[in-house]
């Protein structure tokens, strides 16, 4: 059987109820009289004239929603509520102590602490928390077990996020509805089946899917309405996009949707009914609130309103007007710019065809970063807080816009719903794809872009502490200023800062707030306060940056808020500057502004400096790679002995483009060490060189200086040493022109197999023909001109090396993963001694580690550790023997790394720009 609402709950009559509700109504009184009292609001508007175009819905109200679009009859809607309304008080009456809270933070946040807040649990519990309504794109509901909704609230006050319950026990949207979807299918199909159920007449939206409906509502449509989270924000911003100037009626109890669809569309939201406060005069009065509803609507255009029925008059008479011949009268108006005259001015930085010139600005133009005038960034922010926004968020800063004595440009603020882009237009003569009101062309540029909410929807979090952050900080006496002459030159009305303290990744800045030197622009948030209170996060001293050549200004910001925009009217101000994370080319921090008392005014979050260079470093500077390479070389062809009289001089360059070629391609080697001894053919020939060996990497070493002039490459290093022959490295080649260089000399500096180009005049050619009967060199070509003999020979091969000696004394530990301690400790017992200690490993995962191991003792302690990693099988007495005989092969002092592979052939590593490393998984690796 049924009930009255009237006479058991009093509702809608001055009646004695039966039952007192309490101060949470119970569900099967709240869908019912929610029902009853839109159906009866949307007739009166029809009544009235004012029919909807579009309708939607937010959970419960669809099912009025599909009333409004002709769907359904008013007592079919009606029923459906009721049903609903049984069917979730199942849910209500059970032992699952369940509700709701509203949250305020984006869905992708909202299921973050959702997750982490499940994750806590670790499965021991079948409680419930689910996503439940996405209002906007920064407000959420949340549904389900009460526990969880408490720990909710806690973690958004440590993350000082808005939260608070609402008024229920029953979670819809959530997995508990679930207990009741046997009662609840069964009632709404009932309804549904017996009445008659039509495709929408008016365009309807729907947020169950987010997306236009074009079906009347069925079973499993309904039970989606319980069951799955609400997409409002999706269907709002469908309706903005296809009418961006629609005027919102909401119609409900009071504003529960207004905030929501105003911060995503900017359009104006009218409601018939109102909660009124209680200092509010009209509370009682019902039709004032009405009357006020339907005067908004007139002022935004909705023609249509039948005022006669509200109150009807009978006019007699002549109600003709009489005509008057009025003359006519030409009106001169401004080119180009009477529109912009009647145009709405929301402030001294957002209004239309704005021109900002040192003129008219010239106290903003104090902002000079690298001797220009340009726009604080803040200046970007006062433009969209103009417009009435209090939260700002995914904001960036596209490119700076100067303040020119005579501007050429005129800033445009546009907003789309809530994204919001701060555009100049440039006017010129000529052609362009764009054109401008006045038939003139213009270029477009932007400088700034966002999203904007009229709603903070956060409280304020407690007051900053500002004596502890004073006491844990060090007072600082730097002129902070002066620090940033090199990049930005401040104005007098910008150099506010007055205290400087600096601590473990904060600062804290005491700023002089506003006074009689800044006058009343009527700024909302003023942008020379906020921007001097950012000061701190670009300057060297918290960015430590000691490089003049760069400098740090802001390119995005992640949200900022405004709690109070009063900071004009203090006298000063503290910014509390945190930084949250260091990047090589950027800083990213957390800033607070409050007052004296520590009260927050504006909070920044996620503020982005990026670095910019005064002189920018050359391009293709290249990223280094390591790779291995064989250690020595192997027997090399050449060229056959030949005599060429033809030229007086032999071509140098293009016999070390050969070898070079050779040694890199059959040798394996991608970093090249050649060694110049009197000779600056290298140089001479470096294009040719070069281009017949791309893919290598030339270390150059010169045993004097050389004029040369050569375009900066990245596969190309040139050095000068004295004396190379004291230096602790062999090299793969040797280009020799000077006579003073013995054979020997020459022998001793080159690798295993290394090559060896002389080139000498016919007169010292003899000389070193003695290299037939030297046991380390050999002979392998001659070529002959008119006055120059070039001779190349080969040092012999590592396969050709006597055997070390069998005398060694050195100790020798094997490596293995989670030793490292122990290692470290056998290790320091031999700091004190000269010799070197000798680790060998496997090349598997204690190569792995071994390899870091090494590399991080050798920074740590003075000792010279030589790692050997074996592949393949090895015994251990075999790797004994091996390191045996690598410790008195000469050229190895210098590699404290070597990988030596199935075969016995050393490979060493060696750094090479990236661009010249193959992936991983192409590379050649040793056999």
């Amino acid at each position: 059987m049924g009930h009255s609402l009237v006479q058991r709950y009093g509702l809608f009559a001055d009646a004695q109820p039966e039952l007192t509700l309490p101060e949470m109504w119970p569900i099967i009184a709240i869908l019912p009289s929610l029902a009853m009292i839109q159906i009866a609001v949307l007739n009166l508007l029809r009544h009235l004239g004012v029919s909807p175009d579009v309708v939607v819905g937010h959970s419960a109200g669809e099912v009025v929603t599909f009333y409004a679009s002709g769907s359904m009859t008013q007592e079919t809607a009606l029923k459906l509520a009721i049903a609903r309304a049984v069917a979730l008080s199942y849910t209500e009456d059970s032992s699952e102590d369940a509700g709701m809270v509203a949250l305020g933070c984006g869905a992708p946040l909202a299921l973050e602490i959702i997750k982490e807040i499940i994750d806590a649990l670790h499965n021991d519990s079948q409680q419930v928390l689910d996503l439940a309504c996405e209002n906007s794109p920064s407000a959420v509901t949340l549904s389900g077990h009460s526990a969880l909704l408490d720990r909710v609230l806690e973690v958004a006050s440590i993350r000082q996020l808005f939260a608070r319950k609402l008024h229920t026990r029953v979670a819809v949207h959530s997995a508990i509805m679930e207990l009741c979807r046997e009662q609840y299918n069964e009632r709404v199909s009932d309804v549904i089946s017996a009445s008659v159920i039509s495709k929408p007449r008016v365009e309807t939206y729907s947020t169950v899917t987010g997306k236009i409906q074009t079906d009347g509502p069925t079973d499993q449509y309904m039970w989606d309405n319980t069951r799955l989270p609400v997409q409002f924000s999706s269907a709002i911003g469908l309706i903005h996009e296809k009418h961006p100037n629609a005027v919102y009626v909401e119609i409900s109890p009071h504003l529960a949707l207004t905030s929501y669809v105003e911060s995503m569309t900017g359009r104006p939201v009218v409601c018939p009914l109102r909660r009124s406060g209680k200092n509010e005069t009209y509370r009682d009065d019902e039709s004032y609130v009405l009357l006020d509803c339907l005067g908004r609507l007139a002022v935004q255009g909705v023609a249509t309103i039948d005022f006669t029925r509200l109150s009807p008059a009978n006019i007699q008479g002549d109600s003709s007007i009489l005509t008057y011949p009025f003359s006519r009268k030409p009106i001169p108006l401004l080119k180009g710019n009477s529109e912009d005259l009647v145009k709405a001015r929301y402030g001294p930085l957002n209004y239309s065809n704005m021109k900002l010139s040192i003129t008219d600005h010239a106290q903003l133009a104090e902002h000079v970063i690298r001797e220009e005038a340009i726009l604080p960034a803040t200046g970007y922010l006062e433009m969209a807080f103009e417009r009435g926004a209090r939260l700002l968020w995914d904001v960036r800063f596209d490119a700076a816009l100067p303040i020119l004595q005579q501007p050429t440009s005129s800033v445009h603020f546009q907003l789309e719903g809530t994204h919001w882009t701060v555009e100049s237009i440039r006017s010129q003569d000529r052609s362009s794809p764009v054109t401008s009101s006045d038939g003139k062309t213009a270029n477009i540029r932007k400088h700034a872009n966002g999203h904007l909410s009229c709603s903070s929807q956060q409280q304020c979090g407690p007051p900053l502490d500002i004596p502890t952050i004073r006491d844990r900080c060090k007072s600082s006496n730097i002129d902070i200023y002066h620090t940033m002459k090199y990049f930005a030159t401040f104005g007098p009305s910008y150099r506010r800062i007055e205290k400087l303290y600096m601590g473990k990744d904060e600062g804290l800045i005491l700023v002089r707030g506003g006074d009689s030197s800044l006058g009343s622009a009527g700024y909302i948030v003023h942008p020379i306060l906020l921007d001097a209170c950012l000061h701190g996060a670009v300057n060297p001293i918290f960015t430590q940056n000691t490089d003049t050549n760069s400098y740090y200004l802001p390119s995005s910001l992640k949200t900022v808020r405004v709690h109070r925009s009063s900071l004009h009217q203090q006298g000063h101000l503290w910014s509390h500057i945190k930084l949250k994370e260091w990047k090589y080319n950027e800083l990213v921090y957390d800033i607070d502004i409050v007052d004296g008392a520590g009260q927050r005014l504006v909070e920044l979050q996620g503020l982005v400096v990026s670095r910019h260079e005064i002189t920018p470093a050359l391009s293709g500077r290249p990223h280094l790679d390591l790779a291995y390479q064989r250690f020595d070389l192997p027997t090399l062809p050449s060229s056959d002995v030949a005599v060429d009289f033809s030229h007086t001089q032999l071509p140098l360059g293009t016999a070390i483009g050969r070898v070079l070629d050779s040694i890199s391609r059959l040798g394996q080697k991608r970093v090249v060490r050649v060694l110049s001894l009197g000779s600056s053919a290298i140089l001479d020939d470096a294009e040719s060189i070069m281009s017949s060996n791309p893919d290598g990497f030339l270390e150059c070493y010169f045993d004097r200086a050389h004029s040369y002039s050569l375009s900066a490459k990245g596969n190309l290093m040139v050095r000068v040493v004295a004396s190379p022959e004291t230096l602790p490295l062999l090299f793969d080649l040797i280009v020799v022109e000077d006579t003073s260089y013995t054979l020997s000399v020459i022998s001793a500096m080159l690798i295993p197999g290394g090559k060896a180009l002389i080139q000498r005049t016919n007169a010292h050619a003899e000389d070193d023909l003695q290299i037939k009967e030297q046991n380390s060199l050999r002979l392998q070509a001659i070529q002959s001109a008119t006055d120059t003999v070039l001779i190349e020979a080969q040092k012999s091969t590592l396969s050709m090396l006597n055997e070390p000696s069998t005398t060694f004394d050195m100790p020798v530990i094997t490596f293995e993963l989670g030793r490292e301690l122990d290692i470290r400790d056998q290790i320091l017992l031999q700091e004190a001694s000269a010799v070197p200690i000798w680790i060998q490993a496997q090349d598997d995962i204690h190569g792995g580690a071994a390899r870091g191991f090494c590399r991080s003792l050798s920074r740590e302690l003075s000792v010279n550790v030589r790692l050997v990693i074996f592949q393949g099988e090895w015994s251990v007495d075999r790797r004994l023997q091996f390191i045996k005989a690598l410790s008195s092969l000469p050229g190895l002092d210098d590699e404290v790394e070597v990988l030596v592979n199935p075969n016995g052939s050393l490979y060493v590593p060696r750094f090479v720009p990236a661009s010249l490393a193959t992936p991983l998984d192409q590379r050649e690796k040793p056999k």
